[in-house]
């Protein structure tokens, strides 16, 4: 089948061609060749013999391509070919792309099932561009594609960019909600109350469920960047609000909210019961369709009803998909809410799930988590009973539930609900904290450490106990727990952002992206990277690996502006790598050599941390140092310890002489074979090197 087309003419925008360029490198079977060369692929279009060379060593592009595309195929960027002059694809005539395009679908060049799944990737990019490839009984024809904005329930396009240009004379807040509103949109007011209380504004639009899963996830996100574009000057006119993400859901239940419990129908099913609400199935005689119904226990309660009312209202606000969706409820007692049913929780579910779903699970609830945390909300109850799995046709998706102990942003709660010392959440999955002051302690990191523990009793399959550690013995999940479990919070990932991004390393090998991104932070001369480099190092600091491979290799420079820059940080990486130094289990295999490095390195940030006068940093590297050094014995480590510390005068001194104090077996090995210190030393480092002393 040799693809066909009736218009070639028509237009590709430059950042088009770019993205569908990008869709060659998004995995295997995705290149532009195929099964072939790349000579052999650009053969059937172009004659090579008769385009120029770029290498002086060759007469013709197919010598230089055959040297460093199909000989060497690294030489040049797996995008060349798109700024290559010679084939005028990024910008030039707009025939020769579709030519080039349309040959990389040809079943000579890869198998049918690849050439769908690039077709679809391709139509995804050309969204932008009004235009559209399609296979029509095995041809392949360039057609336009319109593009319906805003297309919702009511089944015609919404033209809300026009409604509020008729606004634009008198733009008033309530005027533009009323027009989203009538619009089937909901915009919603973002405090973020854990980075400065800035403001700012998000959209959620809900789709029917079949147009919601006729889109692809990459056509839903350009949908998204294409609203939030256009939305973003309206926003700009009110003071210093800002217009944050556009999401996209499907709606879960179709038309307006029912609003009367006695609309609903019991079938006598209880699907679970706490300790002042249960959950039972109900039915929609309007529609057949069943729901889980939550009510309270003790209705007359004031305690529990505070807290129900509270749970409705804040599970109604946040709208995320990855938030068990609240879809009715009692609007003026708030005795009642009606959500969808779930196919269980993570309780009942484990046994039935692959191990590998557990990176899907972390993300999903750190999702949830984000929107929770981005209005000033903290969960506090994170346990397998409360994170649900929820399937509508092909969208499944794990959701975070049971709201009742949520804590609202400070300055929003009328009074502290929670006792001190009294103990609050799931035991062994409930931050240390909780346990304490579970009012004014609960914070993000709460929830994070809830979610380790979730993270450890997924992957060893036992209960946690409180204040033990629980962690996987080995393997990427490892790291994750350690880094999010420790038991002060000022020492876990705070930030949910960095979790997702934790969680999706561990899904492509967290061991091995760690690393890489270590190494090409401190090949990095940004000082932006130096940042991010400890903020790193500190989220994993029980890898050992990590310190003792690669932290190791940090120059003077990079060591000086990390201690001046993240003096906190530089401290935790001290205290880590001296574990790493001391642990033998961590020594199995290695030789002893390997130690100078990591020992150096330690040096590199105690000479960082006197030159800019950071003496509780310079504490920390002179005891992890000392004790390095008693340890191993590394004479190169000695020999430049020595010449550094006979250099050190004031208050600098005097943290050195502490320190050798207190590791007299560091003075027996520094004033082995006869060394003494230069006559000019500080006298305090000189009477603690005294032999005597040790």
């Amino acid at each position: 089948m040799k693809p066909q087309q009736t218009d070639l003419t028509l237009p590709v925008d430059a950042e088009s061609r770019r993205r569908i360029f990008a869709e060659f490198t998004a995995g295997p079977g995705r290149k532009f060749s195929g099964e072939l060369t790349e000579v052999e692929f650009l053969g059937r279009l172009y004659d090579l013999t008769k385009l120029p060379s770029e290498d002086p060593r060759y007469e013709n592009a197919l010598g230089d391509i055959q040297q460093h595309r199909v000989r060497n195929d690294d030489d040049w960027a797996p995008d060349w070919l798109l700024g290559d002059s010679r084939f005028l694809l990024g910008s030039g005539p707009v025939e020769a792309f579709w030519a080039f395009l349309l040959e990389t679908l040809h079943p000579a060049v890869r198998p049918s099932a690849q050439a769908a799944t690039l077709l679809a990737s391709f139509n995804n990019q050309l969204v932008r561009a009004g235009v559209r490839i399609e296979r029509i009984e095995d041809v392949y024809q360039v057609t336009k594609h319109e593009l319906r904005d805003w297309d919702f329930e009511t089944g015609f396009p919404i033209d809300l960019v026009g409604l509020l240009d008729a606004l634009a004379e008198d733009l008033e807040l309530n005027a533009v909600l009323a027009v989203l509103d009538k619009a089937g949109l909901s915009l919603r007011s973002i405090y973020d109350n854990w980075n400065g209380g800035t403001h700012r504004w998000r959209m959620d639009v809900h789709l029917p469920v079949s147009e919601f899963r006729s889109m692809t996830e990459e056509w839903r996100s350009q949908w998204c960047e294409r609203v939030q574009l256009a939305l973003t000057p309206y926003f700009a006119e009110f003071e210093n609000d800002t217009l944050g993400p556009v999401a996209l859901y499907p709606r879960v239940v179709a038309g307006a909210p029912i609003q009367r419990r006695s609309r609903y129908n019991r079938v006598g099913t209880e699907l679970g019961s706490g300790g002042y609400a249960k959950v039972e199935v109900v039915v929609d005689p309007a529609t057949n369709q069943r729901f889980a119904l939550k009510t309270l226990r003790n209705p007359s309660d004031a305690e529990s009803k505070a807290r129900f009312r509270r749970e409705i209202q804040e599970q109604f606000r946040m709208r995320d998909r990855y938030v068990m969706p609240v879809l009715d409820f009692d609007r003026e007692q708030f005795k009642w809410l009606v959500m969808p049913i779930a196919d269980g929780d993570l309780w009942t579910l484990r046994d039935k799930l692959a191990d590998d779903e557990l990176v899907r699970i972390v993300r999903h609830v750190a999702a949830g988590l984000r929107a929770a945390h981005g209005l000033g909300l903290v969960h506090r109850d994170i346990s397998p009973g409360n994170i649900l799995r929820i399937s509508e046709g092909d969208d499944v998706r794990w959701v975070v539930g049971d709201w009742g102990l949520v804590r609202r942003a400070r300055g929003q709660t009328s009074r502290a609900r929670t006792a001190k010392d009294k103990p609050l959440g799931t035991q062994g999955f409930a931050a240390p904290e909780l346990w304490h002051d579970a009012h004014a302690s609960a914070s993000p990191a709460s929830d994070i450490y809830s979610v380790g523990r979730v993270v450890g009793w997924f992957t060893t399959r036992k209960i946690p106990q409180p204040n033990k550690p629980l962690a996987p013995p080995r393997g990427p999940w490892r790291t994750f727990v350690e880094c999010t479990t420790s038991e002060l919070p000022e020492e876990r990932q705070t930030n949910i952002d960095a979790l997702l991004e934790e969680a999706n390393l561990v899904g492509i090998g967290f061991d091995t992206a760690l690393l890489v991104r270590a190494q090409y932070l401190i090949g990095s001369s940004d000082l932006g990277a130096v940042h991010e480099l400890a903020d790193l190092c500190v989220g994993a600091r029980n890898h050992a690996s990590l310190f003792i491979d690669v932290v190791s290799t940090v120059g003077e420079d990079k060591c000086a502006n990390m201690v001046a820059l993240k003096p906190e940080a530089s401290r935790v990486m001290l205290d880590a790598m001296s574990d790493h130094l001391l642990a033998s289990e961590e020594w199995k295999g290695r030789d002893f050599n390997e130690s100078a490095p990591p020992l150096l390195w330690v040096l590199r940030m105690a000479q960082g941390a006197e030159a800019c006068g950071q003496l509780s940093v310079l504490e920390s590297a002179c005891l992890a140092l000392f004790e390095g050094d008693a340890k191993w014995r590394r004479f190169v480590a000695r020999r430049d310890a020595r010449e550094w510390i006979c250099q050190v005068r004031g208050a600098g001194a005097e943290v050195i002489a502490r320190s050798l104090r207190r590791i007299p077996r560091v003075v027996q090995w520094y004033v082995a074979e006869g060394w003494t210190p230069a006559s000019d030393t500080a006298p305090v480092i000189l009477d603690a090197l005294r032999p005597s002393r040790a």
